[in-house]
Order: C-alpha cells, then sequence, then structure tokens
C-alpha cells in the first residue's frame, strides 16, 4: 500500500468544518467596547431637511424598515418631521440632508454621502447624534433605477448601518483615498462594502449585515459551558451546531483590528466555545434548535429553544445550558518506521491529525526502535504525516485513515531519496524556479541549501541515499564559482562510485580548477572563454538539447571545449548562438561511462537565464537521462486492523508487464461510488472495469487486453473514489502491456 507524497510545499490539511460563514466589522473604541446607542436612545428618529423632495420619503421609509425588521435586532428607526439643518452639528438632530450645493463637499468630490456620529464615554462608548450627508450636487440619487446614478435605496441601508455602529468590510479603502478603510473580508456585493458603482442596486440586506447589529443590539442571548464529564474541566473548542436558518455572532469581550478601533465579527453555524469551555452568542431568530459536538466526545441531545417575542428596546433575553460531555473509547494508534534500505529504524516526527479539524492534533518523535504509538479517539478519520530528515524525501502524508473500534497498526517501510537537489547561497534566488520543475515533474527529493546547512552533505550521508543517486547542484555566482576544492573532491568520489551528477550555474567552470578531473575527466571539457550571445540552441539529435532554442541573456557564459582526458563518452547538448556555424561555442554537454556506471550532465551557465519552458525540458530531460526511476521514493505501509480496510489504496497491477490480461487490486474503507477506468498515453480511454456504487472491502478486477486495436505499449489506470462520507480518492498508475 502506497502513501501519498507531499512537497513541504504543497502540504495540505483537509477541513469539513465550516464554521464561518462571513463576517462584519464593528466599530470600537480603543479598549474594545462597541459604540452603540443605548435603549432609553431608541427609537432613533432621522429627519430630513425641508427642501428634501417628497419622492425620496417612500425610500429612506424603506431603508430604515428594512433594519427595523431585523428578527434578532432590537435596534429600531422612525423617520420624523422635516428640520432646517443642512449639515453635521452637534445639535440634538439626527440629520438625513441632501446637499445640492456642496455646502459639505468639495466641487469634483468623489464621495456620495458620508456619516458622522457623535459619542459620549460616559458610561462606556455612547452614540449620542449620527447625520447622514448625501452628496447630491454631485450625485442626484435614482429611485427609479437608473444606471446613470447612485441608487438612493443602496446608499440609505449603507449609510445608516454606519448609524448602527457597523463599520465597512474589508482592509482597503478607495485606491485614491476616498471611501475609508474597514476590517474583516472584502465582500463587494454587500451592503457595507466601502464602495458603490453608478446604477448599482442593493436592495437587501445581508446575513453580514444583520449579524453584524445582532451582535450590538442583541434580543436572544445564548450563553453557558461545556465540560468533560469525568473530569469537570471546561472543554476548549467544543462547538454549538444550529438547525439550518440559525446563525450565531460571538459577543462580549473584544479585540480590536490592529490599530484602527475596529473589530471584525464572524457569523457561525458551527459555533465554538472559549478556552474556558464558555460561550455567549447573540442569535438571529427565536426558534431554534443546537446540539453540542467535541471530536472525542459523544455529542449530546438536541436542545430546542422557543423564545419569547420581544416586546421593547434592550428587552434582551437570555437561554443557558451547560453540558458535560462524555468521551468516546480510545483506541491505539501505533507502528514502526523502517529503512528499506538497511532494514534499521529511524525516528520521524510523526502528527496525527483528525481530518475535521486541523487543531485535533497529536506529535512526537518515533523512538530509538522505530516506533510509535498514539491514543485517539476511535471511529474516526485521521491525517498522518511523517516528517523525515536526509536522506528520506522531507515529508509524506496518509489523508483519510479509518481508526475502527479497535487499535490499529502502521508498519511504514520507506526507501531513501535517490536525488539530492543542492544549491548555495549565490543561487539561492534561482532555486525557486528550479524546485518548481521538480514538483512539476513529481520528482521526488531531498532539498539541501548549502548556505543553510554551513556546507555540502558529507560522504557518509551520500551513502545512505538509494542508489544511484543524482544529485543536482547549482552553484556559481558573477565572481566565483562557489565551489571549494571539498565540493570537487566529494562530487570526483560521487562519480567514481558509480553516481549521477547534473550541474548548471554561473562561472562554475571558470572560477574552479578546470583542471581538476572533475571537468577534464568526467565532464570531458576545458573552459575556452566566456560568451555573450543572446541565444542557445540545442544540437540536433541529443536526447537532451535536441529542438531547444531560447534567449540567454547575458555576458561571461562559459565556452566550453572538449578534453583530451576525458573518461567516457561525451555528446554535446547545445551551444551559444543562433545557427550551426555558431555549433563550437559548446555551452553543455553530457558524460557517461557504461562500464564504471557514473553519468554527468554539465551546463556552463544558469538554466535561470532561459526560458521556462526551455528550462523545464533540459531539467526534465536531464533527470530521465539520468534514469533513477522517476526520482520517486518507494513507501510501503502495512495497515492492520480486525476491521475493514483503513484506507483507499489501489495497488501496482499484477503481472505487470502483461499480455494479455492482468489484475488491479484496490481497497475502500467506506461505501463509495467508484470509476475504475484504463486509457492509453494518448490519454483515451480504452475501457470501464468498474464505474457505480460499491461497499466497503477490498476487491481485485481484471483486465483481459485482448482487442487487436491495443498495442503493446505504457497504459494508465485510474480509479476514482467517493465515499458516501464525504472522502475523495483519486490516483493513477501505469502498466505495460508486452504482445
Amino acid at each position: 500500500m502506497k502513501m501519498k507524497k507531499l512537497t513541504l510545499s504543497q502540504k495540505i490539511f483537509i477541513s469539513i468544518i465550516a464554521a464561518t460563514i462571513v463576517g462584519f466589522c464593528i466599530i470600537t473604541n480603543s479598549a474594545g467596547v462597541y459604540r452603540s446607542y443605548w435603549a432609553e436612545d431608541l427609537p432613533l428618529v432621522i429627519q430630513m431637511n425641508v427642501d428634501t423632495p417628497t419622492e425620496y420619503d417612500p425610500v429612506v421609509q424603506q431603508a430604515i424598515d428594512m433594519w427595523n425588521e431585523v428578527e434578532g435586532s432590537y435596534f429600531a428607526f422612525d423617520l420624523g418631521a422635516r428640520t432646517n439643518a443642512n449639515g453635521p452639528q452637534t445639535d440634538g438632530i439626527n440629520l438625513l440632508y441632501f446637499d445640492s450645493n456642496y455646502d459639505n463637499f468639495t466641487q469634483g468630490s468623489n464621495t456620495i454621502a458620508f456619516s458622522r456620529t457623535i459619542t459620549s464615554n460616559v458610561g462606556g462608548y455612547h452614540a449620542v447624534e449620527s447625520d447622514y450627508i448625501y452628496n447630491a450636487a454631485g450625485y442626484p440619487p435614482a429611485t427609479n433605477g437608473s444606471p446613470n446614478q447612485m441608487d438612493l435605496l443602496t446608499i440609505t441601508l449603507h449609510e445608516i448601518g454606519h448609524h448602527l455602529g457597523l463599520m465597512h468590510h474589508g482592509d482597503a479603502g478607495n485606491a485614491n483615498g476616498g471611501g475609508s478603510a474597514g476590517c474583516g473580508p472584502n465582500l463587494p456585493s454587500q451592503v457595507m462594502f466601502w464602495s458603490v458603482g453608478f446604477g448599482t442596486q442593493k436592495h437587501q440586506l445581508f446575513l453580514h449585515d444583520e449579524m453584524g447589529t445582532v451582535a450590538i443590539y442583541p434580543n436572544f442571548l445564548l450563553l453557558g459551558s461545556i465540560v468533560d464529564a469525568d473530569t469537570d474541566e471546561p472543554i476548549e473548542n467544543a462547538k454549538l451546531v444550529f438547525n439550518e436558518g440559525t446563525y450565531a455572532a460571538q459577543v462580549g469581550d473584544v479585540e480590536n483590528a490592529a490599530g484602527r478601533d475596529m473589530r471584525p465579527g464572524e457569523v457561525f453555524t458551527e459555533a465554538p466555545t472559549l478556552s474556558d469551555g464558555t460561550f455567549l452568542f447573540a442569535i438571529n431568530t427565536e426558534d431554534f434548535s443546537f446540539h453540542v459536538e467535541k471530536f472525542g466526545y459523544e455529542p449530546s441531545a438536541v436542545t430546542n429553544v422557543d423564545f419569547n417575542t420581544p416586546v421593547g428596546f434592550g428587552d434582551t433575553q437570555q437561554f443557558e445550558a451547560d453540558f458535560q460531555l462524555t468521551k468516546t473509547a480510545r483506541v491505539n494508534l501505533a507502528g514502526t518506521v523502517t529503512n528499506a534500505k538497511t532494514n534499521q529504524p529511524i525516528q520521524p516526527e510523526v502528527k496525527v491529525t483528525w481530518v475535521g479539524d486541523e487543531n485535533e492534533t497529536q506529535s512526537a518523535v518515533a523512538a530509538s526502535d522505530g516506533t510509535f504509538s498514539f491514543e485517539v479517539p476511535s471511529n474516526a478519520y485521521y491525517t498522518v504525516e511523517f516528517f523525515f530528515d536526509p536522506p528520506f524525501e522531507p515529508y509524506y502524508v496518509m489523508d483519510s485513515l479509518l481508526v475502527g473500534s479497535t487499535n490499529s497498526t502502521l508498519d511504514v517501510n520507506i526507501d531513501p531519496a535517490n536525488l539530492l537537489f543542492i544549491y548555495d547561497v549565490a543561487n539561492s534566488v534561482y532555486s525557486f524556479d528550479y524546485r518548481n520543475v521538480l514538483q512539476k515533474f513529481g520528482y521526488g527529493h531531498v532539498e539541501w541549501s548549502i548556505d543553510e546547512k554551513g556546507g555540502a552533505p558529507s560522504a557518509e550521508l551520500l551513502d545512505e541515499f538509494s542508489d544511484p543517486l543524482t544529485i543536482f547542484w547549482v552553484s556559481g555566482g558573477d565572481t566565483t564559482s562557489n565551489l571549494n576544492e571539498e565540493d570537487v573532491t566529494l562530487l570526483e568520489n560521487h562519480l567514481a562510485k558509480g553516481q549521477r551528477l547534473i550541474m548548471t550555474g554561473r562561472n562554475i567552470v571558470e572560477f574552479t580548477d578546470s583542471t581538476s578531473s572533475l571537468f577534464t575527466e568526467y565532464a570531458g571539457v576545458v573552459h575556452v572563454g566566456n560568451s555573450s550571445a543572446l541565444r542557445a540552441r540545442g544540437f540536433e539529435g541529443d536526447i537532451i538539447g535536441d529542438g531547444i532554442s531560447s534567449l540567454m541573456v547575458g555576458a561571461g557564459k562559459d565556452l566550453l571545449q572538449l578534453s583530451d582526458a576525458r573518461k567516457g563518452t561525451v555528446d554535446r547538448v547545445f551551444y551559444y548562438g543562433t545557427s550551426d556555424a555558431d555549433s563550437n561555442n559548446i555551452a553543455a554537454v553530457r558524460s557517461q561511462n557504461e562500464a564504471e556506471g557514473w553519468k554527468f550532465i554539465l551546463f556552463g551557465d544558469g538554466l535561470d537565464k532561459i526560458s521556462a519552458a526551455a528550462r523545464d525540458t533540459l531539467l526534465a530531460r536531464s533527470l530521465k537521462y539520468a534514469g533513477n526511476s522517476d526520482f520517486i521514493t518507494g513507501v510501503e505501509i502495512d495497515v492492520r486492523n480486525d476491521e475493514l480496510p483503513n484506507v483507499y489504496s489501489i495497488s501496482q497491477n499484477y503481472p505487470n508487464p502483461f499480455n494479455p490480461s492482468t489484475t488491479i487490486s484496490f481497497s475502500l474503507p467506506v461505501n463509495a461510488n467508484v470509476s475504475l477506468k484504463i486509457f492509453n498515453i494518448l490519454g483515451e480511454q480504452v475501457a470501464v472495469l468498474k464505474d457505480g456504487f460499491m461497499n466497503a472491502g477490498s476487491y481485485e478486477l481484471r483486465w483481459d487486453a485482448v482487442s487487436a486495436s491495443l498495442s503493446s505499449g505504457i497504459y494508465f489506470y485510474n480509479i476514482n473514489a467517493e465515499g458516501m462520507n464525504g472522502t475523495h480518492f483519486n490516483q493513477t498508475k501505469k502498466m505495460i502491456l508486452l504482445k
């Protein structure tokens, strides 16, 4: 059974918790206290200027009614009598003024409207008056959906949202300075987004808008605590799971967004408890149900809540519920990690994480005998990760491992890597490009930074890798090769053992002792000058360079000439220039000695200078030329327990190569819809072995490749399984038909 292999940069966790839906942003003071009106201030009466067109009245009324109708909030607006006030000032009037004279705006301003709230710090962060000023001179409002005007209902919903105490979504304001910043996610389609375009219509409140005012002015609060039934200790990060249509917003102590006197709020369908096991949430509806869950515990029974209809401002009702959760049964997940080359135990860090939440994790370093053991809740899926030091690839992961009601054993047998990517400080900036190529083609490897490690790996460490070992060494610089005498000796001895070497970098031949056997004998070249050519071309027919043509800017590129002291056959890979007349300007060679087993590919300059496509091709072909079984480390894992298969898996077909029949074995840990199909090397489907529902278990399917249309060659088989529990498995393997 194979484990999934990822590089560290590809490392991901599976998460099935959908707790946070969207967010909102609340205005606070520097201590994190909400800016809010008090119950005695309500309803908040908005007064429009006497010159306001009467056709605006129903639109403004519609906007305040929409905020008034938020079920979980007790805040309320009223539309009052006209006033002569025409600007923001402390006068006891909550003004809505349509400014047609630029009394409050600079002509040409891109500000459509603004809200200003006067506050008092006596007794808290008390909002005492709010004014909403609309730039009617610059942006005449529309009540009829005109695409060339600003929609009045949209702007009014937004601005009186500020009266309530809500700020903008997202961190960014307008690039040219208009639009103040906010906090939380950027949600351009929502009412409280910081900007709006001509003709844009937002004629409803969205969930996050409603939950913002629910959090500040709650009608319904749910509070309580969750503890362990055996120890009475609080349970951190349990969650309250609500019925569909019920949402919660956390209230109580808050933490400001960085320096802006705002606090991002969250909307939950699965609401988490605090570190002390307590919870306090504002709820959007008076009738709902919920239960409590925590990984490793039995879920609580469903609790039904039926609040009374609110009867007054600030008439917040509370429902208190305390829970004691009982732990589920624990089982052991244990195993041993062994070096497949030496059969000796090894000591990686092992990390076990419940697939439902990356915070539910345990980790430990394997013991000196390679063993590890974890006590985990039974009947759950886990991600098991292994973190290795050289000579092993750094990271492997098993995802969706089912641990049932009995103990499970994982015995891991891992081969050392057979590809070592070494780069030095002068070229570390380019390591990203080379690393991407290795990852793109799926080449498992160990990475070694000479700068970070303080030098090259020892000869003893190199001997611990799998044979044959390919070293891909990126070196060089503008004034140095970054190769010292010990490095050269290490690489000479590496090749003398029948191993493989790929080298690239600036001036690595010119600024190294070019008479050393590494270049004159193994590479079979000497340095004879430099080139300023702007292109590089591959030699026709060469298995690495054929068809390559790329810009290669920069001067000082090492020119190579074949040496009389070469120890093996030497083939030219590519040259500097644009035509056959330039073919003497050798830029790269490949050499080998079949009797001694070594191979060497040498590039006279850095491949970072050429196009990405050419670099990908040259490196992929060079690695293929080195020929190390695709540079994928073998990892075998034996999973044992008394129940069904623990993980999805598909084995290598047997026999392989085959003629005309072969058998494919696979395992399903859960009931699943399964597709098992065969494709040719062109990606064309040639057979379907299964396409439908299958129960959990282990299976063997046979393919009879008897059709006359099927020729000898490489074929691929792909399994795609969609588990009934939401898990997914997809893997492709190749096989060879020999007729």
